[in-house]
């Protein structure tokens, strides 16, 4: 049917070179290369399996933190467009979507589909653990700010904040 694909926030430039990404990046490269070569072994030994999750034998994947991210992007940046690729049946479109409605959609998404498991070839979706991470991300995220930043979007905003 179609999907929306984000590509990068298109309100912004950064100031910095970003390290951190490009640090997580070289890392999820080098770990991709090492399952190519060690295949199930190496999945095995690190994956996470929902039952062993529940069991307390193991903790929350990367899904989780990425909805964290997602939550404290939302708060931080509500206004934001997100450059996307919009895949509608055999139309691709690149398209500029606010992150407020992009992200609000996507919490429904797991909202909605909390308490059923969606079986991949992976193993399941942590529903659950997608709309923790976003209640996390959206909670904290004030906590993890500049706060020369803020001050500066309260003056340009007034007091009331972004």
């Amino acid at each position: 049917m179609g999907t929306v694909i984000p590509v990068r926030d298109a309100s912004r430039r950064p100031l910095h070179r970003p390290v951190v990404t490009r640090t997580i990046i070289l890392i999820n490269a080098i770990v991709f290369v090492l399952e190519l070569q060690r295949g199930d072994a190496f999945v095995t030994k690190w994956s996470a399996v929902p039952a062993d999750v529940i069991g307390g034998h193991h903790h929350l994947g990367a899904s989780g933190t990425i909805a964290a991210v997602m939550g404290a992007f939302l708060v931080t940046f509500p206004r934001d467009r997100v450059r996307s690729v919009l895949v509608i049946f055999v139309f691709v479109r690149m398209t500029l979507i606010p992150a407020a409605l992009l992200i609000g959609v996507w919490f429904l998404i797991q909202l909605v589909s909390l308490g059923t498991i969606a079986q991949t070839q992976t193993g399941g979706v942590a529903y659950l653990a997608h709309v923790g991470g976003l209640v996390f991300g959206a909670v904290t995220a004030r906590l993890f700010e500049d706060p020369r930043r803020l001050a500066a979007q309260r003056a340009a905003f007034g007091s009331g904040g972004p």
